[in-house]
């Protein structure tokens, strides 16, 4: 089955791939089908990716709906990155789909939801840091969609729009509900950075706690937890490569790829 339309009543605004926009990130892609931070087979590097699909034509508020069921793993406000509030969802082990400039969330980290089901709503959040203040990611309300599938360990950016009803993947067995998913448990490797944000542009202001052999410490040096029984809840990537997205102590953090172990 398809991916359903995200904006009932909305349109594609802006399709995936390479971009005139100056304000889009430098990535590796295949065609309009695929893109990465890093190369990859096949792979071309272009100055100006959109690396996702955009659904505009609906007032801010406006319910988007779940393209497919399955497992919330992401509920929070990328404050660094530009999406503003974000809702993820897993539809099965290895493929995501995120919204991003949400104006609200409707769901939270674990929920299980099903196809067509509001979670979140339409609108413009979002900022970047620039290095030295934050600036506005978007003006316009619109609803920026990713497609994130597991390959060879790394989480690959796809057009959303493929997998649709008409689309050429739109009956790809990757986005069929039914798969398993999972958070295992995993061990953090002592001597790294666990993070509030996954993000290094801010230099060390998001470090939350830093592993030792012994255990996770916070900023003051007072031990907080062993380096044992963390749920890992999937992965996040950015400009500064991937990320484990963690929860423990009550919390989302994040640890570049190599700092855990499953």
């Amino acid at each position: 089955m398809s991916l359903r339309l995200p904006l009932d009543g909305g349109h594609i605004s802006q399709r995936f791939g390479p971009s005139q926009m100056a304000v889009q990130p430098t990535m590796w892609y295949l065609g309009t089908i695929k893109a990465y931070w890093v190369w990859f087979q096949g792979a071309v590097l272009h100055d100006n990716v959109h690396a996702g699909t955009d659904f505009a034509g609906m007032p801010a508020g406006s319910p988007l709906r779940a393209a497919e069921a399955g497992t919330v793993t992401r509920a929070a406000y990328d404050k660094y990155n530009g999406g503003g509030w974000v809702v993820e969802v897993e539809i099965r082990a290895g493929t995501r789909y995120s919204y991003n400039h949400c104006n609200s969330l409707s769901v939270k980290v674990g929920q299980k939801v099903s196809r067509g089901q509001v979670i979140a709503t339409v609108g413009a959040t979002g900022t970047i840091w620039n290095g030295s203040y934050y600036v506005r990611s978007t003006y316009g309300v619109h609803c920026h969609t990713n497609l994130l599938i597991l390959e060879s360990g790394r989480w690959m950016l796809y057009d959303f729009a493929d997998f649709m009803l008409g689309g050429a993947q739109q009956n790809d067995a990757r986005i069929r509900p039914g798969g398993a998913t999972s958070y295992p448990l995993i061990t953090l490797v002592p001597g790294f950075n666990v993070r509030s944000t996954p993000d290094l542009d801010v230099g060390d202001a998001n470090i939350a706690y830093l592993t030792r052999a012994d255990g996770v410490y916070d900023r003051t040096g007072k031990k907080v937890a062993n380096l044992s029984g963390w749920q890992l809840r999937g992965t996040t990537t950015n400009d500064d490569g991937s990320w484990g997205h963690l929860y423990g102590l009550g919390r989302h953090v994040y640890v570049i790829n190599g700092g855990y172990r499953r």
